[in-house]
């Protein structure tokens, strides 16, 4: 019985890592629509399974001068390893008239739907032109430049 317990802990260690779980790391940059800083823009770090990274994805939203930020704790972060990259346009969840970061308010005289400010397919992980980049442990920055034109 006590080699079969031995044996199970052992393995459950070897499934999990002896760290039980992913590693994360800060990162912080600013996100650029045709080379200008763009607020209210969620930026999402998503592991790339295709490249052995597992683990939650996480995100941020920039501020009014297109900065984000995610700061890594021992439970969250950006997971260190090749993360699939992909940013959405923030203004078309918010209600009308919500100003974001920017603290523009939004008026739309077409009625409640809003039209991104970003191409659609910088949201789509398996196609974004942001790729995939590589989290190392720690602190790092990473620019990202959007074009209206992918």
């Amino acid at each position: 019985m006590f080699r079969w317990r031995m044996l199970s802990g052992l393995s459950l260690m070897a499934l999990t890592g002896c760290g039980g779980g992913p590693e994360f790391a800060s990162v912080e940059g600013v996100v650029s629509l045709d080379a200008k800083p763009i607020a209210d823009v969620e930026v999402q770090f998503i592991p790339d399974i295709t490249q052995a990274t597992y683990g939650p994805p996480n995100s941020a939203y920039t501020d009014a001068n297109g900065r984000y930020r995610i700061t890594a704790t021992r439970t969250s972060g950006a997971v260190v390893g090749k993360n699939r990259i992909c940013v959405r346009d923030a203004t078309v969840m918010m209600p009308l008239g919500a100003g974001g970061a920017s603290g523009e308010t939004a008026s739309n005289p077409e009625g409640s739907v809003r039209r991104s400010r970003l191409p659609a397919l910088y949201s789509d992980a398996a196609r974004s032109p942001l790729g995939s980049v590589e989290i190392r442990p720690g602190s790092q920055t990473i620019h990202f430049t959007i074009k209206s034109v992918p």
